[in-house]
């Protein structure tokens, strides 16, 4: 007999930016009024996610969360027993951000002409709170406890994630608390309250102790990290306000500073990796679609927004000419756009954009190392040709711009590190330890080419 309502309350705190996305491409999903919010269906199926992956434990699932079962050789599908609110998020429109992204042209790993686009979000240091309420007896809320715990692991290792873009690094959070509320059925008071009083944010709420030092042993990631810098500057083509009488373009700034957006490094990393796989023989289609996600499966890595440290923008002065003098200085690079089918300026075609130089940490990880280990070494590949200048990033890149240059590279697994020195002047890499390591990863990456689709020339 169920004789208890109990409901938990998380408040976490976004680590990272957040995405909530809504029917209209690019937007946020809000409520009536204009300001953001997450159903209570997101935060369900992301819970449920990330516990089928991780957790495993498929009884306890559908006790609370329900789902399809097995019962004398039937499929039924159980329903849920938990509720799930909306969550309430800390804030109103007016901080809604606009980021802008750029798709890259998968033959000339090179952003495409027109391609950029726009999509809202809610910056790092976003609250949000929801909460979960369960009908229990004495047996099952032991497992509702263990699904609280593993929501609480899930938040705390950043398994779980919450919203969209997961993939740019959006959705992690911290948790700030969590309070627990309790019914008891079995008096005529408990039932009032719970009637009439269970949204009172003022009764019965308890704080529960929360375990942030909390790991997931059997989702280990393997981070990579490269070091270095872009001492000749590097472009992307986003547009800037500005009161002078000229069109000015370059790399989005936030409130860290210069930055390349994570989805740009993501669609180069995409584009590059089918190339590799192509020309091996195999069809890179599968894998790319296992490592980078689609529309119906979450990638398998994750990436971060570059920001640019000790950034300088590249000034070029010469003197603007007013009616044959030099009255004032100009500081940016000016260019004439070029008619590609006739190789011939456009008329009125001047502009001028903001080339930044400075150094910059690449970082992407690949979660669950075990069962991607396959995918390492094509990853750190690609790593070592943009650290030693031969894929450069972002735009313009033909006339020099957005080469890398390295100085190391460094790849973790929890108990070991491999580490990576470049030379630029001669191109080439040095590996100071673990050398073993890396031809494990060669060898993965073989054994699943032997499994991998001939392409059909």
């Amino acid at each position: 007999m169920l004789n208890k309502i109990i409901k938990y309350r998380f408040n976490i705190e976004a680590i990272t930016p957040v995405y909530f996305g809504s029917e209209e491409k690019g937007e946020f999903l809000k409520n009536s009024y204009g300001n953001p919010f997450i159903t209570g269906n997101s935060i369900g199926g992301a819970i449920r996610s990330f516990l089928e992956k991780y957790m495993g434990n498929k009884e306890n699932i559908i006790e609370v969360l329900g789902g399809e079962a097995v019962n004398e050789e039937k499929l039924d599908f159980i329903e849920s027993n938990a509720i799930i609110t909306d969550g309430i998020i800390a804030g109103s429109k007016e901080d809604i951000c606009i980021k802008e992204g750029t798709r890259i042209n998968r033959r000339t790993s090179t952003a495409d002409d027109g391609s950029k686009y726009e999509f809202e979000y809610l910056d790092i240091g976003t609250r949000i709170s929801f909460e979960i309420e369960m009908e229990c007896n004495d047996e099952n809320e032991i497992k509702f406890k263990t699904i609280i715990k593993d929501i609480t692991n899930g938040i705390s290792d950043k398994k779980l994630t919450l919203g969209g873009q997961v993939t740019n690094g959006f959705g992690q959070f911290k948790i700030n608390q969590i309070e627990k509320k309790e019914f008891n059925l079995d008096s005529i008071e408990g039932l009032k309250e719970y009637i009439f009083k269970r949204n009172d944010n003022n009764l019965h709420w308890k704080k529960v102790n929360v375990n942030n030092n909390a790991s997931i042993d059997n989702c280990e990631e393997i981070k990579f990290i490269l070091k270095g810098g872009f001492p000749y500057g590097v472009y992307q083509n986003y547009d800037y306000d500005i009161e002078k009488n000229f069109k000015l373009s370059g790399i989005q700034r936030g409130n860290k500073g210069y930055y390349i957006p994570a989805s740009s490094i993501k669609g180069l990393m995409k584009s590059e990796i089918e190339k590799l796989y192509n020309s091996l023989g195999v069809c890179s289609e599968d894998y790319v679609l296992k490592l980078f996600g689609g529309q119906n499966s979450i990638g398998r890595i994750i990436f971060k927004d570059i920001i640019l440290n000790n950034a300088n923008e590249i000034e070029v002065f010469y003197p603007k000419k007013i009616d044959g003098k030099s009255k004032e200085e100009d500081k940016y690079p000016t260019y004439n756009k070029v008619d590609r089918l006739v190789g011939s300026s456009y008329t009125n075609a001047l502009f001028k954009q903001r080339e930044i130089e400075g150094q910059a940490l690449i970082e992407l990880s690949l979660n669950n190392f075990v069962d991607n280990k396959e995918f390492v070494y094509p990853i750190l590949t690609i790593l070592r040709n943009i650290g030693l200048g031969l894929i450069p990033i972002g735009g313009r890149t033909s006339v020099g711009l957005g080469e890398f240059e390295a100085e190391e590279m460094k790849v973790t697994i929890k108990d070991y590190e491999v580490k990576i020195d470049f030379n630029i002047d001669s191109r080439s890499i040095e590996i100071k330890e673990d050398k073993e390591k890396l031809d494990d990863f060669r060898k993965a990456f073989k054994k699943s080419l032997e499994k991998g689709w001939v392409k059909n020339d």
